[in-house]
């Protein structure tokens, strides 16, 4: 399935006061079923709702370099090991798209390799001239306002 998903943190105003920064609420819309929406609280529910998913999804973040910080940094906290060659990609470990520039396109998380289960959270800039995409792009915008709006509330 494609979804288009969002994190929302704590201000830098907290921060500052507390130098704590974190998830407390994260939407995921699927794309094309605007009836679709999830909302989950923390950090913790995402991986564990993505881990317990019976396919490979795509989940497209407006902004990955930020959003896609806070996966990282979890998912090192909880054991996940960063595979730097295709030989390293075993369960518990993922891989990651960046540019020298610190253009995010890409997260891999292998939950489970020998089941062939991969979560593939990827930007959605990345794609926006992805002719493979042109189909999904006003899909991923309405599902974007949607989820901005619903997180407001």
């Amino acid at each position: 399935m494609k979804w288009m998903g969002d994190f929302e943190t704590t201000t830098a105003k907290r921060k500052a006061e507390d130098g704590t920064s974190h998830v407390w609420a994260v939407g995921l819309c699927e794309i094309g079923n605007p009836e679709n929406i999830i909302i989950l609280k923390t950090i913790e529910e995402f991986i564990s709702w993505c881990e317990s998913r019976p396919e490979n999804d795509y989940i497209w973040f407006h902004n990955l370099r930020f959003d896609g910080n806070f996966i990282v940094q979890h998912l090192l906290k909880t054991g996940y090991k960063y595979a730097s060659s295709p030989k390293e990609k075993k369960t518990r470990t993922f891989t990651t798209t960046i540019s020298d520039k610190s253009l995010w396109y890409q997260v891999e998380i292998y939950f489970k390799v020998n089941g062939k289960k991969v979560k593939k959270v990827i930007d959605s800039h990345a794609h926006y001239d992805d002719k493979a995409f042109d189909e999904d792009r006003e899909e991923v915008i309405k599902q974007k306002l949607l989820l901005l709006l619903l997180l407001q509330q």
